[in-house]
């Protein structure tokens, strides 16, 4: 179970007394797709959970670098905690380079099984990013996308005005709860047949029941007119009322 923070520390620690898991999966800042963010407090929460239960945690940062005001998990319990990130979001999803700091005792595990799954990654593009990060056009693209994503936060706050969103300033992703007399698949399909593709709460829901909610992105639309046009079709949409089938 999750809050606005992200993974409630109760539930974790009812999980793990409830079954015999050794290994939490977790993103910290920026969970997709609710864009929460842990706080200072909920962070040591959670850190003090995964020691009590000698826990595995294995932490997904790729939106990190939206959220560079929160420091990593791992800074806490390093000792426990496998980092993933990748420069597939930072940067551009063409080049799909990640990296991985684990502890002393995981890194031959971790190596095996990149070994097992895709033998390596492409030398031609860890050298080009490599490049990349070493001359500062890393950093300038990672800050681009920052400052995108903000634009597109302030143009989402103002044209859904008064609308249940969950998000972050600097956040890819907005969820966005909807009125009662939408159903998610509706609305989800309504929304299609205006041109906007939006992602249903049912792709994301693993064993609590679905929000009634969507996920936005705020990435694939290339221009912000573009986005702004999109904003208001989802605007225009949460207005109206669902189109009921008629038996014939």
């Amino acid at each position: 179970a999750m809050d606005a923070e992200g993974l409630r520390p109760d539930a974790l620690e009812a999980a793990c007394r409830s079954s015999r898991a050794r290994a939490l999966y977790c993103m910290p800042r920026l969970q997709n797709p609710t864009s929460a963010v842990m706080s200072d407090r909920r962070r040591r929460q959670i850190a003090a959970v995964a020691e009590k239960h000698r826990l595995t945690v294995i932490e997904d940062d790729v939106y990190g670098f939206t959220s560079p005001e929160k420091a990593p998990l791992a800074a806490l319990i390093p000792h426990r905690t496998v980092y993933l990130t990748s420069l597939s979001k930072s940067l551009f999803p063409g080049m799909r380079l990640g990296c991985v700091v684990a502890p002393p005792d995981q890194v031959e595990v971790v190596a095996g099984a990149v070994w097992s799954s895709m033998i390596m990654a492409s030398p031609i593009g860890a050298d080009l990013l490599s490049g990349w990060i070493e001359d500062g056009t890393a950093a300038r693209l990672a800050e681009w996308k920052r400052h995108e994503f903000t634009a597109r936060q302030a143009m989402a706050r103002r044209i859904l005005d008064g609308e249940r969103m969950q998000t972050h300033p600097s956040s890819p992703h907005i969820w966005l709860q909807l009125p009662a007399r939408w159903s998610t698949e509706s609305f989800v399909a309504h929304a299609r047949s205006r041109g906007v593709v939006v992602n249903p709460s049912t792709q994301f829901a693993v064993a609590e029941p679905p929000a009634r909610a969507i996920r936005i992105c705020l990435g694939p639309p290339r221009t912000r007119p573009g986005m702004e046009q999109a904003f208001t079709i989802i605007r225009d949409s949460l207005a109206s009322q669902p189109v009921t089938a008629r038996a014939v």
